[in-house]
């Protein structure tokens, strides 16, 4: 009796180790079944460069207008930039979109013989051959001064760079890629 007791135990000590031995090796195949933290990611970058020299040039431009009320005072700014706007139309190709107000004022200040004062401001977007003439033209203008002027990029320009960039970045691309189809995917 004693050796069928001994052999029973030997029987469930072996279908314990069994048991526990089908879990663990179930755990590890199921472990990659099993996602935590959501989609996996691979991030290719590249960077491209493209320059150009600015084709335009924003100029800011104020012209003031002073009088004895608040009327006068509108009225000789509203002469001023009557002269200024004929002005600048020679400068933008008659293309009026290119002529922004930023700001008006008409204010009272504190000086005896014109106590008011309206001033306007605005830009102009000329091409940078033309800036020089303009700065001259606009010198002849009274009560019309220039107080500011920064070079850009025309939107033609803008466009063509970005394409010129995106191309050089694909190229640099190429470098990192395995294999041209790879490559070429990225392209698309």
């Amino acid at each position: 009796m004693r050796g069928t007791m001994r052999e029973s135990c030997a029987n469930k000590a072996i279908v314990f180790l069994i048991a526990i031995l089908g879990i663990a090796l179930l755990l590890s195949l199921s472990t990659p079944l099993i996602h935590f933290g959501g989609r996996h990611t691979i991030t290719v970058a590249a960077s491209g460069t493209a320059s150009g020299i600015p084709a335009e040039v924003q100029v800011s431009i104020y012209a003031n207008g002073t009088g004895t009320s608040s009327s006068g005072a509108a009225a000789n700014l509203s002469t001023t930039l009557n002269v200024l706007n004929s002005t600048l139309m020679n400068y933008v190709n008659g293309n009026e979109s290119n002529i922004s107000t930023d700001s008006y004022i008409l204010t009272k200040v504190n000086v005896t013989h014109m106590p008011y004062l309206a001033v306007e401001s605005l830009h102009a977007i000329v091409n940078v051959q033309r800036i020089s003439a303009l700065l001259g033209a606009l010198s002849n203008i009274s009560n019309v001064y220039v107080s500011g002027e920064y070079t850009m990029l025309s939107a033609s320009q803008s466009s063509s760079l970005r394409s010129d960039a995106l191309s050089s970045a694909i190229a640099n691309l190429a470098g990192t890629c395995r294999c041209r189809s790879e490559c070429r995917a990225y392209a698309d």
